[in-house]
This record gives structure tokens, C-alpha cells and sequence, in this order.
């Protein structure tokens, strides 16, 4: 059975918004979402939310396509238009919305054999932990995925969301996990919410920034529902 949001895990870890954060250049440091604020899950059976329609100035197959003005606006007010970007230290394309008060927005979505190419710069942070900080085992896949991506072989998209498991169990989470919600730097005082999801051979990743975030009872829930939407 493919894995839906009741398989997310809201669990504190200082490593992970570092790991996968920073694969879109997100270079902060935090904790993820305290299970007693994981979101009700939606039930796989229930009827599917639709997804945001995106603005029509968007290229096909932009990053900009995946939100809506009033999706972007639910989460940071007024907002410029999307602009499409690499953000710098990687490959990855990425749509950022910078909101009129301050704060933004950053969404992505893509293979996950193209998210995979961004494996060697994440896992130096788990590479330079100390040892039996990680269990042998798991360094072990790590690096034979490092090695893979390294090589130039072919990344399989179900082995690249396997790859993304693997850095959450890494970072302290439990294994076969899908996805991750996380305030950055930390709950309490929190500048941003990321959110990052590899299902069905695509990785999802949304970021809100913004001046009282940490506050904010509905954030975690907002970025459920949109990785939700995405899928």
C-alpha cells in the first residue's frame, strides 16, 4: 500500500531540518514537529483534497506551477509573483515567493533520482558524526548511496525515496518513514516551517518563513494539507 500522510512522523530532532533542509539551501538548523502537534492524518480512503491551481504565468513544469496566489497568500499574506531559482550549492530548482510584509515562501517538487543528485553535500553532516552516533548499518547505505549517486548510475525512484528514509532514521527518526515537518531553528524560536515528503518516486519540499511563525497553532497543519494536496 502506497504511503499517504498518516505515515508522517513528528518527532524532535536537532540533525534532521539540517539534512533535509539543506538540500534546498536552507542552512539553519531545528527540530521537528513534537508528536502532540502531529496533525490529524487524513484517512487513505478519504476523498482527495484538489490541488492548488497554479497561477498561468508559470512556464509548464515550473516550480511556480504548484501553488496558487491564494495558497501563497494563506501562508504569508500579500506576496510578489513566483520566481524560479537554483538556490546556490545545488541543482535543484526551486519557486520562491517573497511576501510584501517580510517572509516568503519556497516550494519544489521533482523526481526523486533528481532530488538523490543533492545526497553527497546532505549526508557530510551525518559522515562527520561520531562514532556509533549512527548505527554501522545504516552509515553503511548511506554511503553505497553516495557512492551510487557519485558514480553516475541510475537512481530508481523508489530507491531514492529510500535514500530520503534512510537520512530520517539517520537523524534520529524511525525507520521506513516518508516525510518530516520541522520549525527551524527550533520550536520555540522558530523563524520558519519546513516540510518535506518523498512518495511514489517524487520528492515535495515547502518552506515558510515569516515574523511570528513559531506562534502560529495552524502553520503545521497548513503545510500538511499542501503536502498533502501535492502528493
Amino acid at each position: 500500500m502506497a504511503p499517504t500522510s498518516a505515515h508522517r512522523h513528528f518527532r524532535r530532532s536537532r540533525l534532521l531540518p539540517l539534512i533535509l533542509a539543506g538540500a534546498l539551501a536552507a542552512t539553519i538548523t531545528g527540530c521537528s514537529v513534537a508528536a502532540d502537534d502531529q496533525p490529524t492524518p487524513r484517512a487513505s480512503d478519504a476523498s482527495p483534497t484538489a490541488s492548488p491551481t497554479a497561477s498561468s504565468d508559470a512556464a509548464p513544469g515550473s516550480p511556480c506551477t504548484l501553488l496558487d496566489d491564494e495558497t501563497v497568500a494563506d501562508l504569508v499574506g500579500a506576496s510578489s509573483a513566483g520566481v524560479e531559482t537554483t538556490p546556490p550549492g545545488t541543482e535543484l530548482p526551486v519557486c520562491q515567493y517573497a511576501a510584501t510584509d517580510g517572509g516568503g515562501v519556497q516550494v519544489a517538487q521533482m523526481p526523486a533520482a533528481e532530488w538523490a543528485r543533492a545526497l553527497p553535500a546532505l549526508v557530510e553532516s551525518i559522515l562527520a558524526l561520531p562514532e556509533g552516533a549512527v548505527p554501522d548499518s545504516l552509515r553503511s547505505q548511506i554511503e553505497d548511496a553516495v557512492n551510487a549517486v557519485e558514480s553516475g548510475s541510475t537512481i530508481e525512484p523508489e530507491a531514492a525515496c529510500g535514500y530520503f528514509s534512510q537520512l530520517l532514521e539517520a537523524a534520529g527518526q524511525g525507520a521506513g518513514l516518508v516525510s518530516s515537518i520541522a520549525y527551524l531553528p527550533d520550536r520555540e524560536s522558530a523563524v520558519a516551517v519546513s516540510g518535506q515528503q518523498c512518495i511514489d518516486g517524487t520528492y515535495t519540499s515547502l518552506l515558510v518563513y515569516r515574523d511570528g511563525i513559531a506562534t502560529d497553532e495552524q502553520i503545521v497543519d497548513q503545510v500538511s494539507g499542501i503536502l498533502d494536496q501535492l502528493g
